[in-house]
């Protein structure tokens, strides 16, 4: 396992394209709080471009690496605003996941939903004082199934 902290957009571009390269080539991609490379000041004028480009950038890095493994890779980038509220999630992120907390900041609830699939899935944890976090319930929307025999 290896981390590398980037402190701005030019240098997350630079190891992303020379990420395939590596003597060790990752079969998973994390990227802690993706806003700070999309809010970059290398964005210029046209925010929704340079997000498109990362975006396309992490894809086609990881893909690299894929070929190189010959196996499934997986990116999971977090994101506090930017990808949430906008489209571009559903174009590059299949899967994406909300944190937020609820009953007044004593609960966090995730949810997740697949692009192009009904079914969302939920996961409420308690949030007590000293900081742990215990998953109290597990919700799933009902998938429809449509059965012929």
């Amino acid at each position: 396992m290896r981390f590398i902290y980037l402190s701005d957009y030019e240098s997350l571009a630079e190891q992303l394209v020379k990420l395939h390269t590596y003597a060790a080539v990752p079969s998973v991609l994390l990227i802690d709080d993706l806003d700070n490379y999309l809010n970059d000041d290398a964005a210029g004028n046209d925010a929704s471009a340079h997000i498109a480009k990362t975006c396309a950038l992490i894809h086609h890095s990881m893909k690299s690496c894929a070929r190189a493994l010959k196996i499934n890779v997986h990116v999971c980038a977090w994101s506090s605003s930017v990808l949430i509220d906008g489209f571009l999630h559903t174009i590059y992120f299949r899967n994406v996941w909300k944190l937020s907390e609820v009953e007044d900041g004593k609960a966090i609830l995730l949810e997740g939903s697949t692009v192009g699939s009904p079914s969302k899935q939920s996961y409420k944890y308690l949030k007590f004082e000293d900081g742990m976090r215990v998953l109290q319930q597990v919700l799933c929307d009902p998938v429809e199934t449509n059965d012929t025999q």
